[in-house]
């Protein structure tokens, strides 16, 4: 982390009033501990942290940060909720006045599982969502339209099951011998990703599970359905554009990365080169006292949602030199902006976020969070640019 204060976020390429290089930032905000607010972890504005007392003297403390406001406040949930400890839980969802979380209520040592409740808040109050269960670590879950499903694996079992989780009980409604990503397509209606460990485009597919009655199956899961390509990093790099399409990140041969506008019931398919983006690529490095040595950086973005048809690609890739941030993407005008800054302080950038309740995009860095300026200014200060779909 820098101990410099951010005075300007300038993009040197794009040019505002009277000039003059644009500069995106308009206010900084500095949390007062460790605070790092990912896209994985960040749901509509709601982050959550845990702040651990390295002495041990005092128990960790879990607390809310809300960036629906500005500058953004933090509560210790502590202070609102005397229901256990609160550290114990993780948010999974954030959902209009409600918070969705995974309870870890006994840890094992043994590899026997921990007992876990699912629960659904307002406030300082927790109501429990179907039973206690023991799982493995490592449960993820999605929420749609206040239904929880999650992904886990059973103590003994050799793969992974879904559990669908709401006030009335919990349901296993698909196995896998491997590892699955879920993303939400609206009420009753998700997608079931296999992850593609061998790479291979005969086994990348995907399952529909749809309780409105919409399957040719005539039950709620159909499938399996196959990917027109290899999805790379669907845990962070999958997302719902409205109706039945998705987008999807492969990589090609020269590992340029490819995104797929992705229809998952008529197979509808196009695709664009996202060039200087997240791509993969072999840099000489040295570590000190080893030879200079090929490193090679494998290519990653996550894709995040932004202000009415904007998208955010957080360009996640680490490698030196490397000065660009995101791209914001428009999906019915196909337009592109780019965020570039000062390579020097790339170590601290987490990512840029979207605050529904500021109608503002937010640079998320190490301990701290700054305003930008509105996509709109943005795109006055540069030329035009739109993905080519193939």
């Amino acid at each position: 982390m820098t101990d410099n204060p951010v005075t300007s976020i300038v993009d040197e390429r794009a040019i505002g009033p009277g000039g003059a290089p644009f500069d995106w930032l308009i206010d900084s905000h500095r949390f007062p501990g460790w605070t790092f607010l990912h896209q994985s972890s960040y749901f509509d504005g709601i982050a959550t942290v845990v702040d651990e007392d390295d002495d041990g003297v005092r128990p960790p403390e879990l607390y809310i940060i809300d960036c629906n406001v500005w500058p953004p406040t933090e509560q210790c949930m502590s202070e609102i909720c005397s229901d256990g400890a609160m550290h114990d839980r993780r948010l999974v969802a954030a959902q209009g006045e409600y918070r969705y979380w995974i309870r870890t209520l006994e840890r094992s040592d043994s590899g026997g599982g921990e007992r876990t409740q699912f629960e659904r808040s307002v406030g300082g109050r927790f109501e429990a969502l179907g039973p206690v269960l023991t799982l493995r670590s490592g449960c993820d879950a999605v929420v749609a339209a206040g239904v929880i499903y999650a992904v886990y694996w059973r103590p003994g079992a050799d793969g992974k099951s879904l559990l669908r989780v709401d006030a009335h009980g919990a349901t296993e409604i698909f196995e896998w011998p491997g590892r699955l990503d879920l993303l939400p397509l609206g009420p009753g209606r998700i997608l079931i990703a296999a992850h593609n460990e061998s790479r291979s485009v005969e086994q990348a597919c995907y399952w529909l599970w749809d309780e409105n009655g919409n399957n040719s199956s005539g039950t709620p899961l159909s499938g399996p359905h196959a990917f027109p390509a290899i999805a790379i990093d669907p845990d962070c790099a999958l997302a719902w554009l409205g109706g039945d399409e998705i987008l999807f990140c492969s990589a090609s041969e020269e590992d340029t990365l490819q995104l797929h506008r992705f229809d998952v019931v008529s197979g509808t398919h196009r695709v664009a080169p996202l060039e200087g983006l997240g791509g993969g690529r072999s840099q000489r490095a040295k570590v000190k006292g080893m030879p200079e040595h090929l490193v090679w950086f494998w290519p990653r973005i996550d894709i995040g949602k932004g202000a009415g048809s904007w998208w955010i690609f957080n360009d996640v890739a680490t490698y030196p030199g490397k000065r660009t941030i995101c791209w914001f993407w428009n999906q019915d005008s196909n337009e592109v902006i780019e965020l570039a800054w000062d390579p020097v302080r790339m170590p601290d950038v987490l990512g840029v976020l979207y605050s529904p309740g500021i109608d503002g995009y937010l640079l998320s860095m190490v301990n701290e969070v700054h305003r930008l300026a509105g996509l709109d200014s943005a795109m006055a200060a540069q030329a035009g640019r739109q993905l080519r779909w193939k």
